[in-house]
């Protein structure tokens, strides 16, 4: 026997799965919810990209590539990447942080300015 929620689901024109879905969706939202949005900027093209990042945490290597990526892109571009770029968020004015490690690495972590 279906649950009430599926019934009144179903006369909706929905379906179980839709309802899982919708779930699923909003637990992938209280999941980023864990960090704070940024948008950055390029200071060089008109492009940015939004990003859910801990303060003060290393971005992941795939957070810093999808930058990379949407900031520019071009192999051949001079335009600075990530180095000359803004980056925007509730509570104050942030920055990126760059690190060159020693095993040719890169860090990248977002720091509140002045601090």
């Amino acid at each position: 026997m279906k649950n009430q929620a599926a019934v009144e689901l179903g006369k909706l024109g929905g379906s179980v799965t839709s309802e899982r879905k919708a779930q699923s969706s909003a637990d992938n939202i209280k999941k980023s919810k864990l960090g704070q949005k940024f948008t950055i900027r390029s200071k060089f093209h008109p492009t940015s990209i939004n990003i859910v990042a801990e303060l003060d945490t290393l971005l992941s290597d795939s957070q810093v590539r999808r930058i990379i990526k949407a900031l520019c892109g071009m192999a051949d571009c001079h335009c600075g990447g990530i180095g000359w770029s803004s980056v925007e968020g509730d509570g104050g004015d942030y920055h990126i942080m760059h690190q060159a490690n020693p095993d040719d690495t890169d860090s990248y972590w977002i720091t509140k300015t002045g601090e």
